[in-house]
């Protein structure tokens, strides 16, 4: 059994990798903010250890199938580190580990796990000696915990050794497609070269439909599954702060905001996208709160320290050595030397910009990137408040400028971008706005949270720096792509990923203020994109009601470019459930259905809400199990498998059947 901790075991089984000539260490990282929190935390630690590494962003399994088989074909790599994907397949399987030394380790969020992850190991042929143990995965401690199955019942059960036959005849298939594509492969013309990729990419896209979509056979996994979904397990802890949690074993005084923030990220994004609920993030944030608070305190005391050098040369021109400041305090993440500070006044200035950057615990507004826009368009798009008041409506924009008056803040000054506003008007804002807020039901405007300052620039909290990175992650600019950017997409997709994973870095730079700059930009646009598609679906009743589920199809809309992203679409998702839950009905899941015109597909979200707005009844659990079977089930044509179980792309021929399947699954009507 390799199921483990987040410990210094992985970091030792890392830093065994130092050294090397060649990157021995490859990083996939899936599309979302907590995934990329914590490549960026892991190459920081990669960085310290002297470890090369080569980090791919991954946008689903064909993608991690792809580039796995790729990079394990390298004589260079020994690991691969799988972060926020894996771990609900079967990767020994998936990626035909059999035929490798190579180890991968996994950390994934997502629940439950596969079982054949954790009981993955490579023998010799003759099944008795054993090699090494391939897959291991990175647990946050509720697994590690519980009541696991053992191997030997599961190895026992007949339906194992049948299963592991079918899988072997799988493997013949495919084996004889690879022998007679190689065979073919002199001589073709460019046509017969296209017709033999795409073959290949079907080929290969059956072969990831067919693991990902299998139903556990044997009694065991059957058992196990069914608890994991009574239980509601769907999503673990955050994966950046289980690696944070990892840095800060290993690193006791060595871990500073780059390591911080990132946490506070992952932790942040898994609450927005609705994967944990209220009382799991304000836990959390605690943890991070008392942590926050040392590390202050800690640079309070170097600031003293700086402060009885800077007595020393009072009014004497000439350069300070930092050589007697604390280590902490004379690094700077830019690389950049403080060579020469002169004067009281120039040194004060160094005292305040050498640290970088500070974060601060806060008590934020559910006012979406309000720092960044005017109040007004604030209160207006987010969705805490538009789903309440209704804010497309005209009685909800009456409401909202009264719920502004009774805060004490005009229209004029409310239109004002927030940095604009009369300080006075802003105070009492600030000091009227709970008490105002409750009159109109809305109880809980204000949340836990953090915000980020970089030097003298302005505060970014951590709900906004999430929503940047997803539009950066995504390219939310809704703009159609001609046939040649189409192309291109892949590269597009390459670029964004990196743009969101440096707008992680704390450099005080033009650059990265910049491309923050423009993801806030990008968030603001896609905010309105939401808001307007959400009460054209509410206005022109597009939600159909179909038994124990809901949905809506969306086509031939002018924001449609926005929605055929994962992250995008589920936004709205939520913001649909939060609509609809906010009018006293049943929570049901809801699905979202964006076509992609292109394409000819649909991409398919599912969203139930967090866990207190959804009881725990089996049938509501199964619901992203349920995404899977369909696609067995129903023979649809699966275009994309994403890592999270309810997000898929369809074929839009296919997406009638694929609603009707998961619409009886969940009835109860069709046995798994």
């Amino acid at each position: 059994m390799v199921l483990i901790g987040a410990d210094v075991h992985v970091y030792n089984d890392l830093k065994r990798l130092r050294g090397a000539r060649l990157p021995a260490l490859t990083i996939l990282v899936a599309p979302n903010p907590d995934a990329i929190a914590a490549s960026y935390i892991l190459t920081l630690i990669l960085k310290r250890e002297d470890v090369p590494y080569v980090l791919r962003p991954t946008k689903g399994y064909e993608d991690l199938c792809e580039i796995a088989v790729e990079e394990m074909a390298k004589e260079e790599t020994r690991a691969l580190f799988l972060i926020n994907c894996g771990a609900m397949v079967d990767l020994g399987r998936l990626l035909e580990l059999n035929e490798t030394n190579v180890q991968v380790f996994v950390l994934d969020s997502h629940r439950p796990y596969n079982l054949r992850n954790i009981y993955h190991k490579q023998y010799s042929d003759g099944r008795d000696e054993l090699i090494v143990d391939l897959v291991w995965l990175i647990d946050d401690g509720t697994t590690a915990g519980s009541d696991l199955p053992r191997l030997e019942d599961m190895l026992d059960d007949p339906a194992f050794e049948e299963e592991s036959d079918e899988d072997y005849e799988d493997d013949d298939e495919e084996e004889q497609y690879r022998r007679n594509d190689y065979e073919d492969d002199s001589g073709m013309s460019e046509e017969r070269e296209r017709d033999r990729e795409y073959k290949r990419k079907m080929s290969n896209r059956k072969r990831i439909a067919r693991q990902i979509s299998k139903q556990p056979r044997t009694q065991v996994e059957k058992e196990y599954y069914e608890q994991e979904t009574k239980d509601g397990l769907s999503y673990g802890a955050s994966v950046a702060g289980l690696l944070l949690e990892m840095s800060s074993q290993v690193y006791q005084n060595g871990v500073d905001l780059r390591f911080y923030w990132p946490a506070i990220i992952g932790l942040t994004d898994q609450w927005l996208h609705g994967r944990i609920d209220d009382a799991k993030y304000k836990f959390e944030v605690e943890v991070h709160q008392n942590e926050i608070q040392k590390y202050n305190v800690s640079k309070i005391r170097e600031a003293q320290a700086v402060r009885a050098q800077s007595e020393k040369i009072n009014n004497e021109n000439y350069a300070v050595d930092f050589n007697v400041l604390p280590p902490n305090f004379r690094y700077t993440n830019d690389s950049s030397v403080l060579e020469q500070v002169t004067c009281t006044d120039d040194f004060k200035r160094a005292i305040r910009t050498s640290g970088h950057a500070h974060v601060e615990i806060s008590s934020e507004y559910r006012f979406m990137l309000y720092r960044h826009w005017s109040l007004y368009d604030s209160m207006w798009h987010s969705q805490y408040i538009a789903t309440r008041l209704g804010i497309w409506k005209e009685n909800g924009q009456k409401r909202l400028d009264v719920l502004l008056a009774r805060m004490g803040v005009p229209l004029s000054q409310a239109k004002e971008n927030w940095n604009c506003m009369d300080n006075t008007i802003r105070e009492q804002f600030q000091n009227n706005v709970q008490q105002a807020a409750a009159q109109f039901g809305l109880t809980e405007t204000c949340y836990p949270s953090f915000v980020l300052q970089k030097g003298f620039k302005s505060k970014i909290s951590a709900a906004d720096h999430v929503y940047t990175i997803s539009s950066l992650l995504e390219g939310a600019d809704g703009w159609a792509e001609d046939e040649k950017e189409e192309k291109e997409e892949d590269k597009k997709w390459v670029s964004n990923f990196w743009r969101a994973f440096d707008s992680l870095s704390l450099r005080q730079d033009d650059a990265y203020d910049l491309l923050q700059q423009r993801g806030i930009e990008l968030a603001i646009n896609l905010q309105r994109a939401i808001v307007r598609q959400a009460a054209d679906v509410v206005e022109k009743r597009c939600i159909t009601h179909c038994g124990p589920i809901r949905y809506t199809m969306l086509h031939q809309t002018p924001d449609l470019n926005y929605f055929i992203h994962p992250l995008a679409l589920r936004k709205l998702a939520l913001f649909l459930v939060e609509y609809v839950n906010e009018r006293k009905t049943k929570a049901k899941p809801f699905l979202v259905c964006a076509k992609n015109e292109k394409k000819g597909t649909y991409l398919i979200v599912g969203a139930v809400g967090t866990e207190q707005e959804f009881n725990s009844s089996q049938k509501e659990k199964n619901f992203g199990r349920s995404f899977r079977e369909a696609a067995s089930r129903t023979g649809a044509r699966i275009a994309h498998f994403g890592f999270d179980s309810s997000v898929v792309e369809v074929m839009a021929d296919d997406i009638h059947k694929f609603i009707e399947y998961i619409q009886w699954r969940m009835k109860g009507k069709i046995q798994h």
